[in-house]
């Protein structure tokens, strides 16, 4: 019997931010949730999940949008 072969997890997707003033690093997915705190600008970030314009990174959100991939 032949093994079948397990998929492969896919890599995360890296960001940096690009906001001059750094970006919120939000308590969930969405503007209305608090800030947590400032991460800075050029910080690196691998995202952990992703909603809509929203990653998931560490201990917070983070808008897809102020950043720039890779």
């Amino acid at each position: 019997m032949a093994r079948r072969k397990r998929a492969e997890t896919p890599a995360f997707a890296k960001y940096t931010v690009t906001h001059a003033w750094g970006q919120n690093l939000r308590s969930g997915p969405g503007t209305e949730h608090p800030v947590l705190r400032v991460i800075p600008r050029g910080t690196t970030v691998e995202a952990a999940a992703a909603e809509q314009n929203w990653v998931r990174v560490e201990d917070g959100w983070m808008d897809r949008q102020l950043m720039k991939e890779g």
